[in-house]
C-alpha cells in the first residue's frame, strides 16, 4: 500500500486536526468543574427511621468568563435505586470557587457494620445546560464508624 499518495497525507492532516480539537474541546470543557476534594459527603444525623445526609460541593471557575452550572446529586442505596436527590444552579465568577451544600434526607437507611459493611453511593454531576462536564461518585455508609459529628 502507498502511504504517500495524496489521500492518505490528507486524511492524515484531518486526523491530527480532530485530535487537535477535541483535546482543545476537554481542555475547554475543563475549565469548569468540581474542586479538588469535592464533594464532602457527612451523615449529621441517622437513627432506624431516616438518615440525613450532607454533600458539600465546591466548583471550580478557571476560566476567564463566569459560568452558570447545576449541580445534580442523586443518592442511591447498595442495589442502585435512588434514595435522595439535591439540585442546585450555581454562579461562579470567572477564576473562582462557589460551594453549595445540598442535605437529603431518607427513610430506614441500612446502617454499616463490621457484619454487614452496607454502602451507598452519591453520584454527583455538575451540568452546564443538559451536558455533563464533570462527576464523581462518592461511596459511604451510614453507622457510627463513617458518621463524623458524634
Amino acid at each position: 500500500m502507498n502511504f504517500s499518495h495524496p489521500v492518505f497525507h490528507s486524511l492524515s492532516k484531518l486526523v491530527v486536526a480532530l485530535c487537535f480539537l477535541g483535546l482543545f474541546a476537554n481542555l475547554n470543557a475543563a475549565s469548569v468543574g468540581l474542586a479538588t476534594g469535592s464533594p464532602k459527603v457527612s451523615i449529621p444525623f441517622y437513627d432506624e427511621r431516616r438518615a440525613t445526609i450532607a454533600v458539600d460541593v465546591a466548583i471550580e471557575n478557571s476560566s476567564d468568563q463566569a459560568e452558570t452550572v447545576f449541580v445534580e446529586i442523586v443518592l442511591k442505596d447498595a442495589d442502585g435505586n435512588e434514595v435522595a436527590r439535591a439540585e442546585a444552579g450555581l454562579e461562579v465568577a470567572a477564576g473562582a470557587q462557589r460551594a453549595t451544600a445540598q442535605w437529603m434526607n431518607f427513610k430506614r437507611p441500612k446502617v454499616w457494620t463490621e457484619e454487614n459493611p452496607y454502602l451507598y453511593t452519591a453520584h454527583t454531576m455538575v451540568l452546564r445546560g443538559t451536558d455533563v462536564i464533570d462527576s464523581s461518585k462518592s461511596s459511604f455508609g451510614v453507622g457510627s464508624a463513617a458518621h463524623s459529628g458524634e
